[in-house]
């Protein structure tokens, strides 16, 4: 069976919860849509978000920690800082431990592999047939292929590194994800999903273990104002740029793509 790990931010994190609650209701859709039904979402929160959304396969699990700021990360000036500002370190600590906490619960019901999910991307819903049906031994999948959607727009960015600028590419063997003690507050070690950019070598240096690549384009990264990363303000600051992108690599959003990951405008 396949997991599913959502970590919802904190409200006092958000800009905007009732459309941050509109995200997630709108990922949860995509990933409710699987064509194999043999899955769980597990959504890890401080605050219970809002969601009219109903499924039984989504488990709704409160984050029995306090929130953790900044001066109170063990490693923030040995590690977290050598990577992250200040204030980013705390988002990303924070996520991190839930992404975890929601790893370890899903170890614990029997899950066999886990995705971790950003609360506003969507995925594919051919992610759990194929999954549930390949070679048990695999450690895991990385998605490489997969689009970039402004949020609003019709169009999409097609984007063959999607693991390299976004956290919800990685499908791991369970037996292969670490639980550490956590009562520790060391990002170091949360960030096994989250350092997505590093996790295939990590996958390597830890296990002596290849991932591979999954062979169909597997998830959306939607970029609106709300991102944490600021990456809406990025684009918007090269318009110019992204307009070529969507000349050269982009693709229509057509009836295909919203069936495929639920993606609908908000």
């Amino acid at each position: 069976m396949l997991a599913f790990v959502v970590p919802i931010k904190p409200k006092i994190n958000s800009n905007d919860w009732e459309k941050d609650n509109q995200l997630l209701s709108r990922t949860l859709k995509s990933i409710c849509n699987q064509t194999d039904n043999n899955f769980i979402a597990y959504v890890i929160y401080h605050e219970k978000p809002v969601v009219e959304f109903e499924h039984p396969n989504i488990r709704y699990i409160f984050f029995p920690f306090e929130y953790t700021l900044s001066e109170d990360i063990e490693d923030l000036e040995d590690y977290a800082l050598k990577y992250y500002g200040r204030q980013y370190a705390e988002y990303m600590f924070d996520k991190s431990k839930k992404i975890t906490y929601g790893c370890k619960n899903a170890i614990d019901d029997g899950c066999k592999y886990i995705m971790a999910i950003d609360s506003d991307d969507l995925i594919s819903n051919k992610i759990a047939e194929f999954i549930n049906s390949s070679d048990t031994k695999c450690p895991g999948w990385v998605v490489e292929r997969g689009y970039i959607y402004l949020e609003g727009s019709n169009f999409l960015i097609k984007s063959n590194n999607l693991h390299g600028i976004n956290g919800s590419t990685h499908i791991i063997k369970s037996d292969l994800v670490p639980v550490p003690d956590l009562q520790v507050n060391k990002l170091k070690h949360f960030n096994f999903f989250e350092a997505h950019g590093y996790l295939r070598q990590r996958i390597i240096d830890l296990y002596n273990l290849h991932l591979q690549v999954l062979p169909f384009y597997g998830t959306v990264y939607t970029i609106h104002k709300n991102n944490t990363s600021a990456i809406s303000d990025i684009i918007n600051r090269f318009q110019l740029k992204t307009y070529l992108k969507y000349i050269l690599k982009g693709k229509l959003v057509d009836k295909a793509v919203r069936e495929q990951f639920n993606l609908y405008k908000l």
